[in-house]
């Protein structure tokens, strides 16, 4: 599946967003069901409102969600966690003491299912397009390992992969 690199960062923005609403969703289902009342409601739906905001703001600050380093990759997971933790410790405790009758159980279990939603999304994302890096189909291509070069290490083997007809895989 080839898709253009704006649109797959857009996917990412996209599909973040749906991470913070799904999360809100299914908690406040699940373990609230029909108890919240109108003013609790409201104050989860600002709550995600200005979470989804700041996730946005973030991404696009850092530069993350511009490709400032491969989606699923340790450094992009990292900023996910702290960038979610931020906004759970945050804007948690500003909704706790702004909104008395805020629910301590939305501020706590909403980033962590969101966190996980995103990083399933990325984890799919990576299935989807992993294939598609790979474009060497020379079947007598001798296996090599590139071993204690770094960073020039890692492009010289992504250089090999993507070439089509490459005598090393």
């Amino acid at each position: 599946m080839a898709l253009p690199l704006f649109v797959r960062r857009r996917l990412l923005v996209a599909w973040d967003v749906a991470s913070w609403l799904l999360a809100f969703l299914m908690f406040a289902w699940m373990r609230y069901k029909d108890s919240l009342t109108h003013e609790q409601w409201v104050s989860g739906v600002v709550y995600t409102a200005i979470a989804i905001l700041l996730q946005a703001v973030a991404g696009l600050v850092t530069q993350s969600y511009l490709g400032r380093s491969p989606v699923g990759s340790f450094a992009e997971a990292s900023f996910l966690g702290v960038s979610v933790g931020l906004i759970a410790v945050g804007l948690g405790t500003a909704f706790m003491l702004v909104y008395p009758g805020f629910p301590r159980g939305l501020a706590l279990a909403i980033p962590a299912l969101a966190l996980t939603l995103m990083a399933a999304g990325r984890w799919m994302f990576r299935l989807v397009f992993r294939n598609e890096l790979r474009r060497g189909t020379n079947e007598r291509a001798l296996s090599a390992v590139v071993y204690g070069a770094g960073d020039a290490g890692h492009q010289v083997a992504r250089l090999v992969d993507m070439s089509a007809e490459a005598p090393y895989r």
